[in-house]
Order: C-alpha cells, then sequence, then structure tokens
C-alpha cells in the first residue's frame, strides 16, 4: 500500500443467467453453471481453463494487479 492507501484492482464479468442449470456434476463454482458471460453462447461449466480465463473477472484484475507491479516495482 502505496502511502498507506489501499490499491483496488477490479475485474467485472458481465453476463447472464442461463434457463436450465448446466454440467450439475462438475467441481466448479455454483454460478459457473448457471452464468453465461457477454459474448458467449454457453455457461462458464462448459468452458476449458483457457476460455475461461478470457471472461474471468478474477483474472482481469489479477492482470490489472500485474501490470501495477510491472510498472511501479520492477
Amino acid at each position: 500500500m502505496p502511502d498507506g492507501k489501499p490499491i483496488l484492482f477490479e475485474g467485472i464479468l458481465w453476463g447472464m443467467i442461463a434457463k436450465n442449470v448446466h454440467e450439475a456434476n462438475k467441481d466448479v463454482m455454483p454460478y459457473d453453471r448457471i452464468f453465461i458471460p457477454e459474448g458467449a453462447s454457453r455457461v462458464i461449466a462448459q468452458f476449458s481453463i483457457v476460455e475461461k480465463n478470457i471472461f474471468s473477472q478474477r483474472a482481469k484484475a489479477f492482470t490489472k494487479f500485474g501490470q501495477y507491479i510491472e510498472e511501479n516495482y520492477a
């Protein structure tokens, strides 16, 4: 925290809720079974890990964090 102030790295995942639950027995986050990201045609549970990271709000936030570290501490 520079100067004691927290820094926020935000990632947003826009999309919609599916009408049905998909991949009910797959070991994923519960919302992955019902959430269709904007620009996708299926729920997150049906993605490969590579596809999931393209849409992931966590991946977006972590990418921003990595860029911050590179720009300020490399």
